[in-house]
């Protein structure tokens, strides 16, 4: 199957992976450090208010564009179950900000060791049981393309074990 190609859908969301960003999308960094921010993308200002949040401990730095939304997340270094549990804690608040800024698209640009769990955090997040609600608040999260090296098999795999999470989480909801 096609890298560019592959595309599933889990629950609500739809994640697929892709080559190469729209220019105009809204993104998210995934990065350890300042150091790893793609230089020609952002403005001599958005770096510096990126290193200073960096600086005050914030990991989750949003820049509005207008047109464009871009995040930072900034998340531990390493591949032990704690740098994936921090991953998970970042996907969780970079879904929820997303929601609030009503965002319907997102494209995550990750190529650490934790992107996995943090995309895997990303769609259990975004998770939503409205069955008995009268006044329904759909997040507005829809799609998240992936620019990451992450595999066809290993996406297969999360989007599974999301599912299945969800379709419990779905039962357990049911009276």
């Amino acid at each position: 199957m096609n890298n560019s190609k592959l595309l599933q859908k889990s629950s609500l969301m739809e994640i697929k992976k892709i080559v190469k960003a729209n220019t105009n999308s809204n993104i998210a960094f995934v990065v350890n450090s300042e150091k790893e921010l793609d230089q020609s993308f952002f403005t001599k200002n958005e770096l510096n208010y990126a290193k200073s949040q960096l600086k005050e401990d914030v990991k989750l730095v949003v820049i509005n564009r207008f047109s464009q939304v871009v995040f930072v997340v900034f998340v531990e270094k390493g591949d032990d179950y704690k740098a994936h549990q921090n991953a998970r804690k970042s996907a969780n608040k970079l879904v929820e900000k997303a929601n609030e800024l009503k965002l319907k698209e997102l494209t995550v640009n990750s190529n650490l060791e934790i992107t996995p769990a943090f995309v895997e955090a990303m769609l259990l997040t975004n998770y939503q049981f409205l069955k008995y609600y009268s006044e329904k608040k759909v997040n507005s999260l829809q799609k998240v393309n992936l620019l990451s090296k992450i595999t066809n098999t290993e996406l297969e795999e999360i989007i599974n074990v999301s599912k299945a999470t969800n379709h419990a989480k779905d039962l357990v909801n049911e009276p």
